[in-house]
């Protein structure tokens, strides 16, 4: 489980248990307000040079735990 975001190879910024933002599905209507605020900057953002090209650094996106499971409770 990720609570810092983080860039696999291929990939855009990552969080909780490999949920990629920037490829994965749009869980907006999913998350609450204060969730969707930290992810959305990373939204769209599909590759690390994306990311950087945004002045955008994927470990500075930090969540909670609980908002790890919130996250997790989605794709259940």
């Amino acid at each position: 489980m990720h609570l810092t975001g983080y860039v696999p190879k291929n990939s855009g910024a990552t969080i909780a248990s490999g949920y990629d933002i920037g490829n994965g599905p749009d869980i907006s209507s999913c998350v609450g307000s204060i969730i969707w605020s930290k992810l959305k900057p990373y939204r769209n953002h599909k590759t690390l040079g994306s990311l950087n090209a945004a002045g955008l650094v994927a470990s500075n996106l930090k969540i909670t735990f609980d908002e790890v499971i919130f996250i997790l409770k989605i794709f259940l």
